[in-house]
């Protein structure tokens, strides 16, 4: 083989080693040798997956329309229209993702895990507008029973989402049943809600906050658990309920201290025990509330204190108090009662105690 023929070959070798490098780090073909040299279609795929790979939305939607311009029937097109659906649901555009998944049905080809995979979107954008959509939902029914495992889970989740907004509770419970995940909890405690069923609903919130301590729905599950032990624990007491209702401003108070509901919490927890006749419960909750960090209810529990205090002959201190409510910058609902109890008691202190007198309340 003589000199001249080497060096051609060498040179041949050197450029195609340089273009497979190339192509390796800079044309999103990894370096395949039969996406190098197929080119087109393939080559405008691979360009749309590997942006999509790098969460880069924008460049993703601008190759994903490049892709559909040349190629509107082609192989991968179907799997396309998917990429630049989820990559606009993300962007939070989910009236143009919904239209990409309208055509993706219509248009392309698709086999049954790009539909479930399109069924699922379809299902999250139901799921987060709040409001029911019999399209999505028989998409997603159709989709759950040829699906794999691990998107079955989630079209169970999302089809309880369904079912719950279009008040169809019992499916609802069943759909979340067959699921699992933070969607599938909080998507139970709603239907629980809805229902009315509220010890069901707050238990839900419990379970979940145990579970998922470093959820990003924490905050909102947090939230709605001690609104609604609040609110239940009120109807509780309303319906001369205090020992069930006693459970559930425990857990509040306890779980969440330094919060307002756990304020007012402490304070239905002091006339629960005053009812009670515990006044050492009482003096208690008192005390607690008073000296946290949360000044919501300190005017409620200054008041209350007063009246345990007068109850207990203590007409010093229950003077005190009475006067530093009735005095106050805060517009409290109390302090015209504590000015009146205050004015009494100074009566009591000069001329002795007349009679029973029921205490502050």
């Amino acid at each position: 083989m003589n000199r001249a023929l080497i060096t051609v070959i060498l040179s041949v070798m050197v450029v195609l080693t340089g273009f497979l490098t190339w192509a390796m780090f800079f044309d999103g073909t990894g370096g395949n040798p039969l996406l190098v040299f197929q080119g087109g279609e393939a080559r405008a795929y691979r360009h749309v997956a590997s942006s999509w790979e790098m969460r880069d939305g924008a460049d993703t939607l601008h190759l994903a329309s490049d892709y559909l311009a040349e190629y509107p029937e082609g192989k991968n097109s179907g799997k396309v229209r998917l990429i630049a659906a989820n990559a606009l649901y993300e962007s939070g555009d989910a009236v143009s993702a919904k239209k990409y998944l309208v055509r993706y049905y219509v248009e392309s080809p698709r086999d049954s895990l790009e539909c479930a995979d399109a069924a699922i979107l379809l299902g999250r954008i139901q799921r987060d507008s709040g409001s029911y959509d019999a399209v999505s939902q028989n998409r997603m029914e159709d989709a759950v029973l040829e699906a794999d495992a691990a998107r079955k889970i989630e079209l169970n989740s999302l089809l309880g989402y369904g079912y719950l907004y279009r008040k169809d509770y019992s499916s609802a419970v069943r759909a979340f049943s067959e699921s699992s995940g933070e969607y599938a909890r909080i998507g139970m405690a709603r239907v629980y809600i809805d229902q009315g069923k509220y010890p069901e609903a707050i238990q839900e919130y419990l379970d979940f906050m145990q579970s998922y301590p470093a959820s990003p729905h924490l905050s909102a599950v947090t939230n709605a658990f001690l609104r609604q032990a609040s609110w239940y624990s009120g109807w509780l007491r309303g319906a001369k309920r205090d020992g069930e209702a006693k459970q559930y401003l425990e857990k509040i108070w306890k779980m969440f201290p330094e919060t307002t509901f756990a304020d007012d919490a402490l304070i239905s927890l002091a006339e629960i025990s005053r009812d009670a006749k515990d006044d050492d419960a009482e003096a208690l909750y008192l005390a607690r509330a008073i000296s946290n960090r949360v000044r919501k209810a300190d005017e409620r529990a200054f008041y209350l204190r007063a009246g345990l205090e007068y109850r207990q002959d203590k007409l010093s201190q229950a003077l005190d108090d009475f006067d530093s409510v009735a005095s106050g910058t805060e517009a409290g609902s109390v302090k015209k009662d504590a000015a009146d109890w205050a004015d009494l008691v100074r009566k009591e202190l000069r001329y002795g105690r007349v009679g029973a007198v029921s205490a502050a309340r």
